[in-house]
C-alpha cells in the first residue's frame, strides 16, 4: 500500500516508521524545549510556528566549543523575523547542545526570551541542515520530505516514494504553514506582535522563574 502525501508517498511498510519521525516532532521534551507551560498549547505545530521570532537561513561562521557556545551566522535568507534587519546573527547554547558545525548552512527556528539549553523555538527539531545539493535535512539526519500541519516530515529516504524537498521548497511551504497557524491561533499571534521578546544572549539559570511564552 502507498499513501500520496505532499508529492511524496508513504510506503505501507513504513507508515509506523513514518509516523514515529511525524510525532517525534510533535512530541514535547521538556529538558530541551522551551515550551509553553500550558499542555493544550504544545500538541499544535501551529503554536511553534507562531512562536519564533525568527525563521531563516543561516551560514555558520563560528562556534565555540567552550562554556556557552557562541554561534555566529551570516544570515543567508531571512523567512521571517520579529527582530530589526541584520546580515549576521548571534547567539548561544550550552554545553549540552552543540549541533552547528562552522562553514556549513541551516535553517534554523528562533524565539526571544529566556531559555535553558539554547533559544531554538523547539530544541534541535528547530535545526535543519542545508546539504550541498540544497536539499534539506532534519538534525536526527534524515532527509525533510515536507512541511505540514502536524510536523515536519522526516524519514529514512528508502521508506518514502519521492524526493526530498530543496530549501526553496522548503521555504514555500513552511511560509503557507505559517500563514495557516496565524489564522488557525490569532490571539497567539497577536500577542507576540504587540510583545517582541529580543534574544537574550545567556542563558537562564536552572531554578530562576522563568517567563513562559503565551
Amino acid at each position: 500500500m502507498e499513501v500520496a502525501m505532499n508529492g511524496s508517498r508513504w510506503t505501507g511498510v513504513a507508515t509506523s516508521l513514518m509516523a514515529a519521525a511525524l510525532l517525534t516532532t510533535a512530541a514535547l521534551d521538556p529538558a530541551r524545549v522551551n515550551a509553553c507551560n500550558d499542555p493544550r498549547e504544545v500538541l499544535s505545530m501551529d503554536h511553534h510556528l507562531v512562536r519564533a521570532d525568527f525563521v531563516g537561513e543561516i551560514y555558520v561562521r563560528r562556534d565555540d566549543s567552550v562554556r556557552s557556545e557562541a554561534v555566529v551566522a551570516d544570515i543567508v535568507e531571512t523567512w521571517f523575523s520579529r527582530w530589526p534587519p541584520s546580515d549576521t546573527l548571534e547567539f548561544r547554547t550550552t554545553g549540552e547542545m552543540r549541533p552547528f558545525v562552522r562553514g556549513e548552512r541551516y535553517v534554523v527556528l528562533l524565539s526571544g526570551g529566556r531559555w535553558h539549553h539554547a533559544p531554538l523555538t523547539y530544541g534541535v527539531n528547530s535545526i535543519f541542515h542545508v546539504l550541498q545539493d540544497d536539499t534539506v535535512q532534519c538534525y536526527a539526519g534524515v532527509p525533510l520530505f515536507g512541511v505540514m500541519s502536524d510536523g515536519f516530515l522526516c524519514a529514512p529516504r528508502e521508506t518514502v516514494v519521492g524526493e526530498p524537498v530543496s530549501v526553496d521548497l522548503m521555504h514555500d511551504q513552511f511560509s503557507r504553514a505559517v500563514e495557516r497557524a496565524r489564522e488557525r491561533l490569532p490571539h497567539i499571534h497577536a500577542d507576540r506582535v504587540a510583545n517582541v521578546r529580543a534574544i537574550e544572549m545567556e542563558p537562564t539559570a536552572h531554578g530562576e522563574e522563568t517567563e513562559w511564552p503565551r
